[in-house]
């Protein structure tokens, strides 16, 4: 009896003729587990060297022996082994119940190494299959099925529209008579919310977008630039938070939304939602993006130094618990913004006394501004720490500012 997944797979004699009644589900193992973010690097760029390989071959293969010919059951049984990626590590998609979806296959995340005419060129099928939440037997997709839901358009797999059956994993898979790759992507499909009023959310992360006070921008809706919809026949409705508007300062220009002023209470949720038809039913897929209403870009940027103030004194006891408070204003611009102390010209880390630490924190936040504290302490502070010079500095993307910390020797009572 066969146990591995490719010995199964190699046995079945069915991976390259989906649509042939003799082809049975097959059994794979159980979910692979999550790969930290430099092993999915690492992954990645092996995929690329492996379909690149894969690609070689298959055109070394053309050039002897001229054109590949179409695949046969009889054919399939020279592949042993297949390739297995696993799961991808991007994570899974996920898509409301009853709304569009497509899946690329993560095989072609590197387009500009191979691409679906590359594959094409090369002999190599594209297929597709389904495992079930809950289950584990890989099972062809049929194309051809009469509610004409799935369809495969070059590397993407449609689902047009989504039932809660539809979870799960699907494996694409490339494929000749002698050479094989594959990888699952999954799929989540969020059940349809009962609130009949309001229903402000969608299975795609908000697209998070920054506009400044008083000025302007266009919101598109996130990848309805990026796919190629069945027909060229769609519309987008806009709706903040939930509810449809039309103003002066938001108007409709084609599927783009223009934002010419922004106020504070534009700030929020906007949906779009995409419609088309395809194959004579009305589809649909929503998206969301994040409006966050930040300062004029018009106003001061520089960071200031609000602590220690100008002529401020710090009182400082010998054998005691020492904090120098440092508040800093830093304007919202794109880019890090940070807080640190220096003593005699090095920072807390390399310094590494463990007598002293410090602490930050946001105090203060008005449409990205931020007023931060920074708390340096020192204990058990000697004669030799009130001769150095304490420095507190303040940086975002326009500029640095530093200014000096007095000390002052409490007198003995």
């Amino acid at each position: 009896m066969l146990t591995s997944r490719r010995k199964r797979t190699a046995a079945a004699g069915c991976l390259l003729t989906l649509r042939h009644p003799l082809c049975p589900a097959r059994r794979v193992s159980a979910p692979v587990a999550v790969f930290s973010a430099t092993q999915r690097t690492g992954g990645l760029v092996e995929m690329a060297i492996f379909i690149i390989a894969l690609l070689s071959l298959s055109v070394a293969m053309v050039g002897v022996g001229g054109a590949t010919t179409a695949t046969t059951p009889s054919s399939v049984h020279s592949v042993f082994q297949c390739h297995d990626w696993g799961e991808s590590g991007v994570g899974a998609v996920r898509v409301m119940e009853g709304e569009a979806c497509w899946l690329p296959c993560p095989l072609f995340s590197h387009p500009t190494v191979y691409n679906y005419s590359s594959i094409q060129a090369a002999g190599l099928n594209l297929v597709w299959y389904h495992v079930v939440a809950g289950q584990d037997m890989e099972q062809p997709i049929d194309f051809h099925h009469p509610d004409q839901r799935l369809s495969k358009e070059r590397e993407k797999l449609w689902l047009q529209p989504t039932t809660t059956q539809d979870t799960g994993q699907y494996i694409c898979m490339l494929r000749n008579r002698t050479l094989c790759a594959k990888i699952a992507v999954r799929l989540e499909v969020v059940p349809s919310g009962q609130d009949p009023n309001c229903e402000v959310k969608a299975a795609v992360p908000p697209t998070q977008v920054i506009v400044p006070l008083q000025e302007g921008r266009i919101l598109t809706c996130p990848d309805l630039e990026d796919i190629k919809l069945p027909n060229t026949s769609h519309s987008v409705t806009w709706y903040h938070e939930c509810n449809a508007f039309r103003n002066i300062d938001r108007v409709f220009k084609g599927d783009k939304l223009v934002i010419h002023v922004m106020l504070e209470h534009y700030q929020g949720l906007y949906q779009c939602v995409v419609t088309y038809e395809t194959k004579g039913r009305a589809i649909k897929f929503t998206r969301v993006v994040n409006v966050t209403a930040v300062s004029s870009s018009g106003l001061p940027k520089k960071p200031n130094i609000l602590n220690p103030a100008k002529e401020q004194l710090y009182p400082v006891k010998q054998g005691s618990e020492v904090n120098l408070t440092c508040r800093v204003s830093l304007p919202y611009l794109e880019g890090p913004r940070e807080t640190w102390w220096t003593i005699d010209g090095k920072t807390v880390e390399q310094l590494a006394d463990p007598r002293i630490s410090f602490t930050s924190r946001v105090v203060l936040e008005y449409f990205g501004d931020w007023t931060v504290e920074n708390v340096l302490r020192i204990q058990d502070f000697s004669s030799e720490d009130l001769t150095r010079e304490y420095n507190c500095s303040g940086r975002n993307g326009r500029d640095v500012a530093t200014r000096r910390a007095v000390l002052e020797e409490e007198s003995e009572e």
